[in-house]
């Protein structure tokens, strides 16, 4: 409709979880891989998965995919995906 106000992406929350390890850390890992390919795995995902890798690559500017509950991020990539869901997790 014409008289909706579009909503600023800030106020958008997320459709998707990361839940955090028992000793409070993020799940987040590499991993190597045969021909010396390094692949970043997070794990713990839930809800939609699709809508977290995106907001990923577009922040990383990497590839990936979705594996069930793990999103697979190419290069190793652990410091900045624990960056970015330190920034985006609820507080």
């Amino acid at each position: 409709l014409p008289n909706e106000t579009p909503k600023p992406k800030a106020e958008i929350m997320p459709t998707y979880t990361i839940t955090r390890s028992r000793k409070g850390n993020w799940p987040v890992r590499i991993e190597k891989r045969g021909g010396g390919k390094i692949v970043t795995i997070v794990e713990n995902v839930s809800g939609d998965g699709k809508a977290f890798l995106k907001a990923l690559q577009k922040t990383l500017g990497a590839g990936g995919k979705v594996d069930g509950d793990t999103i697979l991020i190419q290069g190793d990539q652990v410091e900045k995906v624990e960056r970015f869901l330190e920034a985006t997790a609820p507080k």
